[in-house]
C-alpha cells in the first residue's frame, strides 16, 4: 500500500510551500474491521524529503529490513533510529502482513 501525504502547499504568490508538519509513521496498520482492503500492513519503506524549503534539498529513503533500518542518501547507507528522520516522509510503502516480501537485503 502506497501512502502519499500532501507536505508541500501552493500559493499563487510565494510558489511552492513546504509544510513542516510533524507526522507519525506507524509500524503496522490495521483496516481489518473499518475498509475493505481488508489485513494488517507492516511499514516497509519511506522517502523523506531533507530541506527547508520546497525548491531547496534533497530526497533520501529510509527501508525497514528485518528488524533494523537502513537510511539510503545516493551511495551512502547506514543503519538508524527508526524515529531519525520518518517525521519528513511524504511518501509512505507499507505490505501486507501474511504475504510474501520479494526484496530483503543486508549490508556488510
Amino acid at each position: 500500500m502506497v501512502i502519499i501525504l500532501r507536505r508541500y502547499s501552493h500559493h499563487s504568490q510565494t510558489g511552492a510551500i513546504k509544510l513542516q508538519n510533524i507526522i507519525s509513521v506507524n509500524e503496522e496498520l490495521n483496516f481489518e474491521q473499518i475498509s475493505s482492503r481488508n489485513g494488517k500492513y507492516a511499514f516497509k519503506s519511506a522517502i523523506c524529503h531533507k530541506g527547508i524549503n520546497a525548491r531547496t534539498g534533497h530526497y533520501v529513503t529510509v527501508v525497514k529490513s528485518g528488524n533494523k533500518y537502513l537510511y539510503c542518501d545516493d551511495e551512502k547507507i547506514k543503519y538508524i533510529s527508526p524515529d531519525m528522520l520518518l517525521d519528513t516522509a511524504y511518501i509512505i510503502l507499507y505490505r501486507k502482513i501474511n504475504e510474501p516480501c520479494l526484496t530483503s537485503f543486508e549490508i556488510g
